[in-house]
This record gives structure tokens, sequence and C-alpha cells, in this order.
């Protein structure tokens, strides 16, 4: 059974790199990426250009299965990238099977007008002397470049980096965070308010409304940052039963809002109120911790380690753009 690395290692003859966990290349002039998904499923990113991504792709999936690619289907097209899936589970020899499902998918993209990338994907220049893996709506890819532009984004990034180690402040950061909150907040309410249900993917807009927020007010980057946001999106379990008694009092009887606040205050913190309310609690608790997990990975993203770990990744892959009219299958100049 192939794990990752073994078909990250399978492909080296074939002329590709491993980096962090993708392992990235190029192929008959596109540059190519592969990222793990499972043990024995990879992830492939090719760099290409596309007007109408949503159009392209049907195009492309009817001319894959055409020439009877079973990869789990198209997953993906993008402007500056399409990425399809490869089992490896029951591969004899990974970099045949790598070399054949790759040669169809290419023969797929060359049949529909698409050619390998040819401008920088960080300034859309021409005649990118490059390629690296770089990010681009929220997908890393390996891709044309210009090398001038790459070392000066990370430049930029350390430059943030160091101002932000130097003048983040907690304090801000944390009002950020619990304004961001209330923001993530409002879709929430307003299904419970007005539909009388819970939808528990609208809970993954509170972690990220707050650290949203946390940033934008110039809180300090680091690992507290994460926990700072997470605590106080936990905060938003109590407030969204608290704003829910506020507006029936609002709407129902008439009160005042600041006479509201203080009436579903000194009424909801009590021990009655709250033994009444567990198993509604604990079901907001529950839709919230789930979506605090689903938007953990975009939480640390933010945090300047992982800025300069994404640099390091730019610069630590950066090569010379080999793409000749002439290169054979495995990306050779010939």
């Amino acid at each position: 059974m192939a794990s990752g690395n073994e078909i990250f290692d399978a492909l080296q003859p074939l002329g590709f790199e491993t980096c962090g966990e993708f392992c990235f290349g190029t192929w008959r002039g596109y540059a190519v990426a592969l990222q793990k998904f499972t043990s024995r499923i990879c992830y492939v990113h090719v760099a290409v250009r596309v007007d109408r991504p949503a159009s392209f792709l049907r195009r492309l999936r009817r001319a894959t299965k055409v020439r009877g690619l079973k990869v789990g289907g198209t997953e993906r097209a993008m402007k500056n990238e399409v990425l399809f899936s490869i089992s490896f589970a029951k591969a004899e020899d990974i970099a045949a099977l790598f070399s054949e499902r790759m040669d169809v998918f290419i023969d797929a993209l060359r049949e529909n007008g698409i050619d390998p990338a040819d401008t920088c994907a960080l300034t859309g220049r021409t005649e990118p002397d490059s390629l690296c893996l770089t990010e681009s709506n929220g997908s890393v890819s390996y891709q044309p470049v210009c090398a001038a532009a790459v070392r000066e984004q990370t430049y930029q990034a350390q430059e943030q980096v160091r101002s932000n180690e130097l003048s983040g402040n907690y304090v801000l950061g944390l009002v950020g965070a619990v304004l961001g909150m209330l923001v993530g907040l409002i879709p929430n309410l307003l299904t419970i308010l007005f539909l009388e249900q819970i939808f528990g993917i609208l809970f993954f807009l509170v972690p990220v409304a707050a650290m949203f927020g946390y940033k934008t007010l110039r809180g300090k980057m680091n690992a507290a940052s994460v926990v700072i946001v997470i605590l106080v999106s936990l905060l938003g379990v109590i407030l969204i039963p608290y704003l829910e008694i506020v507006f029936y009092l609002v709407r129902d009887y008439k009160i005042a809002i600041g006479d509201a606040l203080r009436a579903t205050g000194g009424v909801l913190f009590t021990r009655e109120t709250l033994s009444e309310l567990r198993p509604r609690l604990l079901l907001l608790l529950l839709f919230m911790v789930l979506g605090i997990l689903a938007s953990l990975r975009l939480l640390k993203k933010g945090t300047n380690r992982s800025v300069i770990s994404s640099s390091e990744i730019q610069l630590a892959s950066l090569r010379p753009n080999p793409y000749r009219i002439g290169a054979d299958s495995a990306g050779r100049d010939v």
C-alpha cells in the first residue's frame, strides 16, 4: 500500500522534488504540484490560465471521461489552476500510473485549448522566469512567477511580521475579536429569530469573523491570537440566548433596549434559568465547537508563524522556469 512519502519518492526520477506536504515539478510544460489528501490519494494541481472556469470544467470532465480517466472526477477549476485526484492504492508502479494519468489529463487540456500557464501568478506579467509553490484563493500550487516578485513578497511578509511582533496589541486585538464575534453571530441570530432554526454551518462564521476583527485592530498574531479568538467565540454560546431574550422583550413588550439588556442579564445568569436552558446551551456549544474546528486551519493560517512558513516554502521551491516548446512527457528539455 503506497504511502504519501513513497509516492513522492517514486516521482523523483521524473524530476519532481518534495517540499513539506507538497511534491512539485513540470509535466510536458505544465507546472504541477501534488498534495497529500490521504496516505494513498493525492490532489494534483496543474497551473493554467482559464477565463471561464465553470464552463471549462464541464468540457474537461467530458474529455477525461471519454479517455477513461477515473480519478474521482475533476475536483475544481480556477483561473490559475485545475485540480484532480489520483489514487495510488493499488499501484504496482507509482511512476507509471502517475505518468499515464498525467498524459491523459494533459491531452484533455490540450484538446480544450488550455496551454501551460505563461503569466506570473503574482503580478500577471508575461514571460515569468521562475516557478514556485505559491498560494492563491486558499489553494497552494506550483506556478510560473517572476523571481523578483517572489522575493519582494517575501520581504513584505517578513516586514509585516516584524511590525506586528513589535506593535501588536492584545487588548486592541481582544476588542476586535469581540466585535467580529458579534458580527459573526448576526446570521445565526437572524435564522433563529425569524426562521426558528439553527444552521450549524453558520457557526463557522463566528471564529472567522472574530479573527478578522482581531487582525483588523492589529492584535499580536502569535499562537495566543488563536486561543483568544476561540475563547471569544465560545462566549457567543451564551450571547445567543441572551440576545434572543432581549429581542423578544423589545418586540413583544415594547421595553427600551437598555432596560431589556439589564433585565435579561438579571434573569438569564441565575442558576434556575441556566439549568432550564442547559439542553439548548449544550446544542449551541456543540455547533460552536464544530464551527471552531472547521475554521481552525484558517485561524492558524493568519498567524505570524504561518506567514513566515509560507514565505519560506515559496523561496525553498523557487526554480528557474524550464518550459520550452519541445519539452518531453516528463517536462525535460529536448
